[in-house]
């Protein structure tokens, strides 16, 4: 699962906007240029936040504000994660994976292993790839109050030992496909992470 990742600061804006221009014919310029697209540092985001999205909407690519989790059926609380293994079968979700992708970019995510025993604190680990940023495969939806995403998840295969679940990844040369809802969420590409934190001792691997 995904509850918390750290958002790109304002420095990292440009060079994910040149990535972008090398693989989208148009691109909205001014969503990109606003001064409050991105913090001026670094800063965690949490579910129910307001953060950063990319969409592909009219064949134009898109920089806009959205609430972190979709707003739930009772009015109480969000549902920040979806599952990409039942997403496109869900009725709460299935229209947007279907529909409407986003990409959500982050200098890295987050993920808590809590050791054996009664007293142990869960650990802080952290999730990033060689590069400033790495992006987040999410669906999307226009609430009552704006649009709304949610992040994909999956097994977590290699990270198992500190997480049974982690976060679905787009590798940059896909994100045209997923953007314009071309592919699934079993055709992301493979990305290449560290992981980090308190006690880390998780080699450099590959999340596909």
């Amino acid at each position: 699962m995904c509850c918390r990742y750290l958002q790109n600061p304002r420095d990292d804006l440009a060079e994910i906007r040149r990535m972008l221009e090398h693989k989208f014919v148009r691109i909205e310029s001014g969503d990109f240029d606003a001064p409050d697209a991105f913090p001026d540092s670094p800063q965690e985001r949490f579910p129910a936040q307001i953060c950063s999205v990319i969409l592909l909407h009219k064949g134009v690519l898109r920089l806009l504000p959205a609430l972190w989790g979709f707003k739930k059926w009772d009015g109480k609380g969000v549902v920040a994660n979806a599952r990409s293994e039942t997403v496109y079968t869900s009725r709460f979700f299935a229209e947007s994976a279907e529909k409407y992708h986003c990409a959500v970019p982050a200098r890295c995510f987050y993920e808590w292993s809590k050791p054996e025993g009664e007293n142990t604190s869960a650990v802080k680990y952290g999730f990033r790839s060689d590069i400033n940023e790495i992006y987040m495969a999410g669906i999307y939806r226009r609430g009552e109050c704006g649009g709304e995403f949610a992040v994909l998840t999956k097994p977590a295969g290699e990270f198992a030992q500190i997480h049974p679940r982690t976060t679905c990844l787009i590798e940059p040369d896909r994100l045209p496909a997923w953007l314009g809802c071309e592919t699934g969420a079993d055709d992301l590409g493979t990305v290449k992470l560290y992981a980090f934190g308190q006690g880390a001792d998780v080699d450099k691997t590959s999340l596909q």
